[in-house]
């Protein structure tokens, strides 16, 4: 996870050059190298390189798939469906591999093109807020990180464990997963309806919610069959909206509100926060349950709390709009998210340098899609 984070800020000052295209074969190639040093592996050493090229590969993609799908859709209502199939079976594969594991031990328990962007300074005074949203690529993924999904899938049979008989363990994990890929399945058919900005914000007050449920079930320790199965079944219901509401609309999100031409950048700022909270999620999660137990989910709720308050004040509605057209959302003053409606008008293009501004019947034809 880390060598995917460190892979995605290096391939910002390249990946302008070498295309979305160029970085997919390299993290691809990256991918079957890796593989093969894994799956030959003689000493714990050349598993750790293995890995590390396997990461390599992970900030690779990760950083130019969800940009080159919001691109390559032919019509604007394309982005969303196609973000959300890739969310899919990225899960989907994660699943499988689980519920194969039943009768194993589970995993969970064995350039030039800076020069622009940093000549800006620390305050923001370019016009489309190129630099706020370069930063909203990075945090967004990192608070979605912070609210608790990667903690759950890594460690589910851990946390399964406080809370159902140890004979279900396993066969409870395997199906959590499954429920975490089901639940991507409705967000193809609602995000172009709905909305990013509705989905993320609900399914955060959602989540929020059904963890405060969780602690307290958790807090008042095992000793009742029946409060112990909400307490699972809850956790089932909690993935299962993450995966609808926040799996695929944060990458989707984040390749739409990117800087026109800056969304390279943008990219590998939303692939590095994205493995690099994940890597202290990882990491620091066994640590916090054993030192503070069932406090460590008030940290957890505390991701989700930030998540609404974020998307609340800062996320602007992108659904029906043309990449473009996104640029004008952050023309205005204030708290983008605070806005009374999302639509482009003609003063927001006022006083737009001629490069910056859309061809009159471009901007037309998208407000009539």
């Amino acid at each position: 996870m880390f060598a995917a984070a460190v892979t995605a800020v290096v391939l910002a000052f390249f990946a302008f050059r070498m295309g979305r295209k160029g970085t997919i074969i390299l993290g691809n190639i990256a991918a079957i190298i890796g593989s093969v040093i894994q799956a030959t592996s003689y000493s714990v050493a050349q598993l750790i390189v293995g890995r590390l090229v396997q990461g390599i590969s992970i900030g690779a993609i990760s950083s130019a798939v969800p940009t080159y799908l919001s691109e390559t859709g032919v019509e604007i209502g394309d982005r969303g469906p196609a973000n959300a199939l890739n969310a899919i079976l990225l899960i989907s594969e994660y699943a499988g591999e689980i519920l194969a594991a039943i009768e194993a031990e589970l995993e969970a328990n064995a350039s030039l093109d800076w020069k622009p962007f940093l000549t800006m300074g620390i305050v923001d005074k370019s016009r489309m807020k190129i630099v706020r949203r370069i930063c909203m690529c990075f945090w967004l993924p990192m608070v979605r990180e912070w609210m608790g999904s990667s903690l759950i899938a890594y460690y589910s049979s851990v946390i399964l464990s406080t809370v159902a008989k140890p004979s279900l363990v396993s066969l409870l994990s395997g199906v959590l997963n499954i429920f975490f890929a089901l639940g991507c399945v409705p967000l193809y058919f609602t995000v172009e309806k709905v909305g990013r900005r509705s989905i993320l914000l609900y399914g955060a007050i959602a989540m929020t919610t059904l963890l405060t449920i969780f602690t307290v079930l958790v807090a008042l320790g095992s000793g009742s069959e029946s409060r112990d199965w909400a307490a699972v079944g809850i956790i089932f219901i909690f993935l299962f909206v993450f995966g609808w509401t926040w799996q695929g609309s944060v990458w989707l999100y984040c390749s739409e509100i990117a800087p026109l031409e800056y969304r390279h950048i943008g990219a590998a700022a939303t692939a590095c926060g994205e493995w690099l909270m994940t890597f202290v999620t990882v990491f620091a999660g066994p640590i916090g349950f054993e030192r503070i137990g069932w406090y460590f989910w008030l940290w957890v709720i505390s991701g989700n709390l930030v998540a609404i308050v974020f998307v609340f004040l800062l996320c602007p509605e992108t659904v029906g709009k043309t990449l473009e057209q996104v640029d004008y959302l952050f023309v205005r003053k204030g708290f983008a998210g605070l806005r009374s409606n999302f639509d482009i008008t003609t003063e927001d293009m006022e006083g737009a340098p001629t490069k910056e501004k859309l061809v009159v019947d471009q901007f037309e034809v998208a407000n009539k899609r």
